[in-house]
């Protein structure tokens, strides 16, 4: 197989070339059985760099070359003579597979196998919470390890016990010290130390969205929805020739597109991608659209950025000397905004190092027969999120964590989820649902009212107006590169206005 390697900026630095083995032809049973390897998730990923911008650790990219090839197998697998590479003398010998190969369904598994016991070995401990995130501490000096299957980012505190684990992994596999990180999954990574600043964008993904889709050309535009939006099932084909010519149309294409960056770096997009994602199996003229008009969004904010910032205490060190870092959520919904099937949508975000951490929009899996309801299936939503943050912060124990607040806008809500009290209008509510009573008496975090004015997940659960688009996005550490640098100007006395 033969592929090219990118930078951040689109520059060509490698051409590849791999053997890969046709796995279509193995046997479960016989050839595999087990094929689960865990994969570091997004929201891990970037909490690993909103803790090292806000401890202003180091943080560097590792690279391990052909990392698939060091699996052990558990199996007898043969493979035909490579093309190009067949032996003259014995052309119809096969080759015995002494290590894992490119292309074997169980080749992720045993690599991950092979890392983790390795890890194990030199000090690391896994975290429950998040399976491919390691921590090793001496003393007040740790080192953190994200595995993304052969990328891993590594944070320390000290540069001098970092150098010495690459060293380390050396000895065992072909690591590659990218030094610090740049580029990561698409994702370019933007640190600036001196302000205490650490930057996520993929301008060059939507780039090459915007030019594969013939739109690199088209008019911008400063809300991805319309205001209101009335989209459903009604605007599906209702004739022979729509059908036919959506069906020529890259309706998933685009939409799978989105849904990257809004996994990733771009929560603005999450209500909008998340939508349109219920007309998938049978768009209409109306719906292609609408995603177009995502498209011209995109084109308005390519520079659209992710940005943290420390909370280190100034001239201090270690553990001891870092403030309590607030990690606060905000919940919404709004109220059957789904034509099709009367259920409401669920908003909700995580707001950690002054940057959006965890966001999700999603359709609920019930109607709500009140905006109490509906506020309280987005709460418990919100609070499995963040007990998933809390606990994985709390396992890697390298700062202090303030008490947990999530935020809500509906008093009723906050009420239910305070009081077992059961009425006429809430007795129906599912358990499951419930789960968020069992965290509020353990005082695991607080819920806090808030006007709708500053509920900041508002524009993850229905389009909104300009103005209040961009409050959000400011809010939670979106926006434009352009705007954020004339903002700092304007702080720092080098722009009279802004």
């Amino acid at each position: 197989m033969l592929t090219k390697k990118f930078d951040a900026h689109g520059v060509l630095l490698q051409l590849k070339a791999r053997l890969v083995v046709h796995d279509f032809s193995q046997v479960q049973g016989i050839d595999f059985n087990d094929t689960f390897a865990p994969t570091l998730k997004v929201v891990p990923l970037r909490l690993i760099f909103a803790i090292s911008v806000g401890l202003n650790l180091e943080l560097h990219h590792l690279d391990i070359e052909t990392a698939f090839l060091y699996g052990d197998l558990d199996e007898d697998i043969y493979m035909e003579q490579p093309p190009y590479f067949i032996d003259p003398k014995h052309p119809y010998d096969v080759c015995k597979l002494k290590k894992s190969l490119y292309g074997l369904k169980q080749s992720p598994r045993m690599w991950h196998l092979k890392l983790h016991t390795y890890l194990e070995s030199i000090g690391f401990t896994r975290l429950q919470a998040e399976p491919n995130l390691y921590i090793r501490k001496e003393g007040n000096v740790f080192v953190i390890l994200g595995v993304y299957v052969d990328d891993l980012p590594i944070a320390s505190n000290s540069i001098i016990t970092m150098k010495k684990t690459i060293a380390q992994l050396k000895e065992k596999f072909p690591v590659k010290d990218l030094g610090p990180r740049e580029y990561c999954l698409g994702i370019k990574i933007t640190r600036n130390r001196t302000e205490g600043t650490l930057i996520l964008s993929q301008r060059k993904l939507v780039e090459d969205i915007l030019k594969k889709y013939d739109m690199a050309d088209c008019k911008p535009i400063q809300t991805p929805m319309t205001v209101p939006c009335k989209l459903s099932s009604n605007d599906n084909p209702q004739t022979k020739i729509e059908e036919q010519l959506m069906k020529t149309l890259p309706y998933r294409q685009i939409l799978g597109s989105i849904r990257y960056l809004v996994s990733c770096t771009r929560p603005d997009l999450s209500f909008c991608a998340g939508f349109l994602s219920r007309f998938m199996q049978n768009p209409g003229i109306a719906h292609w659209q609408a995603l177009k008009r995502i498209l011209r969004y995109l084109q308005h904010t390519k520079d659209m950025v992710l940005t943290y910032h420390s909370f280190q205490v100034p001239n201090s060190s270690h553990l001891h000397g870092y403030l309590h870092a607030p990690l606060h959520g905000w919940s919404d919904s709004d109220l059957r905004v789904d034509i099709d099937t009367s259920r409401s949508t669920s908003g909700m975000v995580f707001m950690f190092a002054e940057g959006a951490i965890a966001w999700r929009s999603k359709r609920q899996t019930s109607v709500a027969l009140s905006s109490t309801e509906a506020e309280y299936v987005a709460a418990a939503l919100t609070a499995k999120e963040g007990l998933w943050i809390k606990t994985i912060i709390q396992e890697l124990d390298v700062l202090n964590l303030s008490k947990m607040k999530i935020y809500c806008d509906n008093q009723s809500c906050i009420k239910l989820a305070e009081n077992p009290k059961i009425t006429d209008q809430n007795k129906h509510i599912r358990a499951r649902h419930h789960f968020i009573r069992e965290l509020v008496a353990a005082k695991e975090f607080s819920i806090q009212f808030t006007s709708t004015t500053s509920m900041w997940a508002d524009f993850l659960t229905k389009p909104v107006p300009s103005q209040k688009h961009w409050i959000c996005c400011n809010t939670i550490g979106l926006s434009l590169l352009k705007s954020r640098q004339k903002y700092i100007a304007y702080l720092e006395g080098r722009l009279l206005e802004y």
